[in-house]
């Protein structure tokens, strides 16, 4: 039997990702329209083995894109971590993080990246 670690090595590099309709929020902000994950509900009373998106006719999307934050239904991507109006705290908190991008071009698309993010006005 092996022994699991106690910890991590210690040239271990962290990884991270996200998406785009994880982090947005601000889903009507500054001229955004609705998109496809705008209208994704989130519904619990459907099991999930029973999830083909028959429900969504046109109908669904029209009530979809009018439903409100009021009514008791719930489109998690609307919101998101609501990055459009937290970037610049967000990305100062990633830059206490220290990451690495090994591969260089790589680095240098994460470095150029964030300068335009930074370089944005607010």
């Amino acid at each position: 039997m092996s022994r699991i670690p106690d910890g991590f090595p210690k040239d271990f590099l962290w990884g991270g990702a996200v998406a785009a309709n994880q982090l947005e929020g601000a889903y009507t902000a500054g001229g955004k329209g609705l998109c496809v994950a705008d209208i994704n509900e989130f519904r619990d009373d459907i099991d999930i083995k029973k999830k083909y998106n028959d429900e969504v006719t046109s109908t669904y999307v029209k009530d979809a894109m009018n439903a409100g934050n009021n009514d008791g239904r719930v489109f998690p991507k609307r919101r998101g971590i609501d990055f459009y109006h937290t970037y610049k705290e967000d990305l100062r908190l990633l830059a206490e993080l220290r990451p690495s991008v090994p591969a260089s071009t790589g680095r240098e698309y994460f470095r150029m990246g964030m300068m335009k993010l930074l370089m944005r006005k607010a």
